[in-house]
């Protein structure tokens, strides 16, 4: 079965509830349980920016108590995206191997056994 965003299984479960999420001992897919968290929040919080942006831009259309709602939820989410963003820079900053691998598509096969195993198996079964 293709490793999805939308799917959680029981090992993405156990990722989450682990200290030692980041050992290897916890088989991973292709994306790991905060990778798929993180994707949902993300398409979260552009809708939600979208419709209160939306709000506050046709202001004209809509009454005070919505407008002023919008604009609450809006101010917040931005805090949080900015906080989430800042902390994944500074996760991105303490592995530089990941760093190569998103700009060039490629990680050591030591990196790889470490972070995702799945990775390594999938790819010696071709």
């Amino acid at each position: 079965m293709p490793d999805l965003l939308n799917r959680f299984s029981p090992d993405d479960w156990r990722w989450l509830r682990s200290r030692d999420r980041r050992t290897g001992r916890i088989p991973v897919g292709k994306f790991n349980a905060g990778q798929k968290l993180n994707s949902a929040f993300t398409l979260g919080w552009v809708l939600v920016m979208l419709g209160t942006g939306s709000v506050m831009f046709f202001s004209s259309l809509f009454p005070d108590d919505i407008r002023t709602g919008a604009t609450f939820v809006h101010d917040w989410l931005t805090l949080v995206v900015f906080v989430v963003v800042v902390g994944h820079i500074y996760m991105a900053m303490n592995d530089a191997e990941a760093r190569v691998g998103m700009r060039t598509g490629e990680v050591s096969a030591e990196w790889a056994q470490r972070e995702h195993p799945q990775w390594v198996a999938h790819d010696s079964s071709r």
